[in-house]
């Protein structure tokens, strides 16, 4: 075979392998990553994650008790809107400040013990529950903040102490 040949021949055959790892990558990217859903709220028999938008949560979340309170949002082109709930506050964002934006939602605080994980962690749950739900939380420092990330949800959930008999005293989803 001639040079200009095998030329060619390396030319058209390194261009079909960048087409097929292009492909391949695209394909990969297209398909919705179990690991990036991170951690679900239900309330109400509704489940949301941490930037969903939030219109259909918030259809089905239940009576608000307070809010929604919008203001000017530091981290967003839009606002920082918070509503309270009976057993949860609810943070929402928007992208814009035009009139109807979309709301997704940004952070999620337990304020009783009502509200659960789904994994049934709520305020006053035992050290060991937390330990057995989320065993690859990490501990801070002083030892009562463990924090399990998964997807876009950081889930935040303070110990009332150090000791073994120490117990839940907030939860806290935010979002990454």
């Amino acid at each position: 075979m001639k040079r200009e040949q095998k030329t060619k021949i390396r030319r058209a055959a390194g261009m079909t392998l960048s087409l097929v790892a292009a492909t391949t990558l695209f394909a990969a990217a297209a398909q919705p990553s179990q690991a990036a859903a991170g951690y679900s709220f239900v309330n109400n028999g509704a489940s949301v994650k941490m930037g969903d938008k939030a219109a259909t949560f918030i259809k089905k979340a239940g009576k608000v008790k307070s809010g929604p309170k919008k203001v000017s949002s530091c981290a967003y082109k839009g606002y920082d809107i918070t509503r309270i709930y009976k057993n949860f506050k609810l943070v929402t964002y928007t992208n814009s400040k035009k009139k109807n934006a979309t709301e997704y939602v940004q952070q999620i605080t337990f304020l009783n013990k009502k509200a659960k994980t789904k994994e049934g962690i709520h305020i006053g749950s035992t050290k060991s529950a937390v330990l057995k739900a989320y065993k690859k939380a990490k501990v801070n420092k002083t030892g009562i903040l463990y924090t399990a990330t998964k997807g876009k949800t950081k889930l935040l959930i303070q110990m009332s102490g150090k000791g073994a008999n120490s117990k839940v005293k907030k939860v806290m989803y935010i979002k990454k």
